[in-house]
């Protein structure tokens, strides 16, 4: 249960023979878990750029290899004369 005053800087007071937290502990856990909060969110962006760079990499290289091996890549250096 939350203290009914504010207690410059500490974190815990004993009101009525119990332990009670402050305001300043509240606003400490706020802040720390929206920094924990947009921590992953940016390491999931990051991860998601990533996976994008290497679908789009994988894809172009796909896209080279099969334009490499396709019959009639070199069906213009076959008709003049001169082999691949």
């Amino acid at each position: 249960m939350a203290s009914s005053g504010y207690s410059t800087g500490r974190f815990f007071v004993r009101e009525e023979d119990r332990i009670r937290v402050t305001q300043l502990l509240v606003v400490l856990l706020v802040v720390a878990s929206s920094h924990v909060v947009f921590a992953l969110d940016s390491i999931r962006a990051r991860l998601g750029i990533l996976a994008v760079l290497v679908c789009l990499h994988a894809t172009s290289q796909a896209v080279l290899m099969r334009a490499h091996h396709h019959p009639f890549a070199h069906a213009h250096l076959q008709v003049s004369g001169h082999q691949p």
